[in-house]
């Protein structure tokens, strides 16, 4: 490798570290989500778009504020937080601000969807007062997954469309089990930093055991998105578009039985829904009936 080379590898690098650990490459993730649904079904929901993203940025600050107190052990969200607390609160805080504004001409109906979702994300981390869902084993993935399919799908698609329930519980479903799955990866990434008191599914079952469960989770939603395929409820350009990443997602978590590299798993398992969300941008633009 020349010299130049390095220099812009390792240029690369530090760029992906920046964007995975201070939370804008997840934010842009549960955005995409919604970037999802509004472009499969043509809903206005492009606002709620930003606001998801920036409640998830405020959120994610404030968990990895709440634990940046405690011995980092090598973990490279916290040493990025410790590092740059003054920045991370304060782009908290911004995106929080930011939130208000985009929630403001409904906030009373969207807050009150978001409720459970604001509380689940305030119990999570550990902190002087309690411990927090982070510490509960059996329950920490559960609760993530159904946080992100409950504020990303179910919200949305309730309070912007008049979809079928069947397409709502199918598409909350789908969210949830692939969150999930890739929610396992960040808990293989941890369990090098986080020692064995977590109980994590990975620390009780062992790594090959978690990513068996997280490929049954993966395949479950290709299943479901078959189905409605054919069932005529979107396109071969939607199936495609969706598929892809979930292929992806299986990839990646092969390549996790090799090798955890934690950059990998903060900055591109993150950024899978980003990338169906680009495919579906694209397979709308040129293969959509």
């Amino acid at each position: 490798m020349t010299f130049v080379s390095k220099v812009i590898s390792d240029l690369i690098q530090k760029a992906m570290g920046f964007l995975a650990y201070s939370n804008l490459v997840v934010a842009l993730a549960a955005a995409s989500f919604v970037g999802v649904w509004q472009i499969q079904y043509e809903l206005p929901i492009s606002r709620y778009a930003y606001l998801l993203g920036l409640l998830c940025l405020s959120a994610y600050g404030y968990m990895h504020l709440a634990e940046s107190k405690k011995p980092h052990r090598g973990h490279p969200v916290r040493i990025f937080t410790q590092k740059n607390r003054g920045f991370v609160f304060l782009l908290t805080l911004v995106s929080a601000v930011l939130a208000v504004y985009f929630v403001w001409p409904d906030i009373e109906r969207t807050s009150i969807a978001l409720l459970p979702s604001l509380l689940i994300s305030i119990a999570y981390p550990n902190n002087r007062w309690f411990k927090g869902i982070r510490s509960k084993p059996g329950l920490k993935l559960l609760f993530i997954a159904f946080t992100w399919a409950y504020s990303s799908t179910l919200v949305p698609l309730w309070l912007y469309s008049d979809l079928p329930v069947e397409v709502l519980v199918t598409s909350f479903f789908q969210v949830f089990f692939w969150v999930f799955a890739l929610a396992i990866a960040f808990d293989v990434r941890d369990i090098a930093f986080d020692g064995g008191e977590l109980q994590t599914l990975p620390q009780q079952k062992g790594i090959l055991l978690a990513l068996r469960w997280a490929w049954i989770a993966i395949a479950a939603v290709e299943v479901s998105l078959f189905i409605q395929f054919m069932h005529d409820q979107f396109s071969w350009g939607v199936l495609f578009a969706r598929w892809i990443p979930l292929e992806l997602s299986s990839l990646f978590l092969w390549r996790l039985r090799r090798k955890s590299d934690p950059l990998f798993i903060s900055f591109w398992i993150e950024a899978l829904p980003i990338i169906g969300l680009i495919l579906l941008f694209f397979s709308s633009k040129f293969f959509f009936n």
